[in-house]
């Protein structure tokens, strides 16, 4: 009798096994299908992909951070490596930039041992003009404040401004290495030229920055063109406004964290996936689906895409070189999501599929 209930547990152990492995070879068998994977570069959480113009010159980077900073040249519409900015001194937990600096957050954590858990100790505010530059602290709050940096991330580096709010103190012009002397004036209604004690994102429109609670918004500018159109979103709802009182909505299912535009769809990154919202001229036309390329299989609802930048807007979505950026929730097990996966995916309108970059 002990012999057959210990066969019992372990030919148990073992179909659970086959059907766990069954169901992750089942999924890179139907990305497989579609494209041969890379090797991951550019790994880890990464909640930040901008624009940054060394120096305000001509030449555009795209930056991610993922504890450190990588940059790559904006312009070659290739795959290409990612260079490690070796001259980072802290754990790098958020970046934005403006016309001329880019800005990074050094977090310091200790361990609660009472609450048995990780918390801020430091937050430090740092900058630097060009990519082989030192960064130099401007700002360093001393405690478990939560720190929140954010930008307009504008197409044209004239419309980049870059804040940092700090707790529900008060938020703050960045403009280099000179710390602000006071904080901006602050209201209480989210959508408007005010920022407001939760502010978390931003965009411009007609010369205006306009702030949002949420962590998603963005604008229709391209190269060429200001903007005619901002977004934001709020859960699972993006608004969109031509003037910045007057708000329309589209659902887009799922909880978006992450929006870009190109001429055709807006990019979106949520809760369960990358996906994209149709519009016409700027105006949203129907919900969000994750019908692009192959992202139904690699961009999942089994992750999260916490940060999306179209490269081109004024170009097509498939058009175009878009970064995203995947992680997940809880176990593997749990949602089939594969750990390899965690970090920075490109897509390419010659390769036309998305991959790990």
């Amino acid at each position: 009798m002990k012999k057959y209930y210990k066969l019992s547990v372990a030919v148990i152990a073992i179909t659970a096994l086959f059907q766990f492995s069954g169901c992750q070879d089942e999924i890179f068998n139907e990305i497989r299908d579609e494209i041969k994977l890379e090797d991951s570069t550019v790994s880890g959480h990464i909640n930040s992909i901008i624009r940054f113009n060394p120096n305000g010159g001509d030449t555009e980077y795209i930056a991610i951070q993922n504890g450190g900073v990588y940059y790559r040249n904006a312009a070659v519409e290739t795959e290409t490596d990612w260079t490690k900015d070796s001259r980072t001194a802290g754990q790098v937990t958020k970046i934005a930039a403006d016309k001329n600096y880019i800005y990074a957050l050094y977090t310091d954590w200790k361990e609660d041992l009472d609450e048995g858990e990780w918390v801020r100790n430091s937050t430090s505010i740092v900058c630097k003009q060009n990519i082989e530059d030192s960064w130099t602290k401007i700002y360093t709050v001393d405690s478990n404040t939560n720190v929140s940096l954010f930008c307009t991330n504008a197409k044209q580096k004239e419309h980049r401004k870059a804040y940092v709010r700090i707790g529900s103190t008060g938020v703050y012009k960045l403009n280099g290495t000179t710390w602000p002397a006071s904080s901006m004036e602050t209201g209480d209604t989210n959508a408007s030229t005010k920022p407001t004690k939760d502010s978390n994102s931003c965009a411009m429109l007609g010369g205006q920055v306009y702030f949002f609670n949420g962590l998603a918004a963005a604008s229709n500018e391209t190269a060429t063109d200001g903007a005619s159109m901002i977004y934001y979103a709020s859960g699972s709802t993006v608004y969109y406004s031509s003037d910045g009182s007057t708000w329309n909505s589209q659902s887009a299912g799922d909880v978006v964290y992450s929006i870009s535009y190109t001429s055709d769809y807006l990019c979106l990154g949520t809760d369960a996936g990358y996906q994209q919202m149709p519009h016409s001229g700027g105006t949203p036309t129907g919900s969000a689906n994750d019908n692009f390329s192959n992202a139904s299989s690699t961009l999942s609802s089994y992750y999260e895409v916490w940060a999306v930048l179209a490269v081109n807007p004024e170009k097509t979505q498939a058009g175009n070189t878009i970064f995203a950026s995947l992680d997940y929730s809880g176990s593997s097990s749990s949602t089939s999501a594969v750990f390899d996966n965690i970090g920075l995916w490109g897509y390419y309108s010659d390769r036309a599929k998305w991959n790990r970059e």
